[in-house]
């Protein structure tokens, strides 16, 4: 009884002195090139592929390489608005919105943006 009672305290003190992995969740991180001032969208999950669409503007037609194929984005707006992303030219049929500060590796729904403003969310 008291060799097995050794072997759990030895078990029990072990695993406490092992260092605890995957309690937090990865951080992704987004590209550097989205500046200050603009959102950034990727055409593939978590801020990669060669196309990446950034603007500081409004923009009522996305460029044929981005649009309906965004499915990453960030927002490093500055004026404390959001985006809103629209499944439409010229800003119609609303999609979601984008706060400022977020970074969204994993866009749902993706591949559906046409256009985006930026707005309170």
């Amino acid at each position: 009884m008291r060799i097995r009672s050794a072997a759990i305290k030895g078990a029990v003190a072990m695993a406490l002195a092992m260092p605890v992995i995957g309690l937090s969740a990865p951080v992704a991180h987004a590209d550097v090139n989205c500046d200050g001032g603009e959102i950034c969208f990727w055409e593939n999950h978590y801020y990669s592929g060669n196309d990446v669409y950034t603007t500081a503007g409004y923009e009522d037609n996305w460029p044929n390489y981005i649009e309906n194929k965004e499915s990453s984005l960030v927002n490093r707006g500055t004026s404390g608005l959001g985006v809103r992303v629209y499944n439409y030219h010229g800003m119609s049929g609303y999609l979601y919105c984008a706060p400022r500060g977020i970074q969204w590796g994993d866009l749902n729904p993706e591949n559906v943006g046409s256009s985006h403003n930026w707005h309170l969310c």
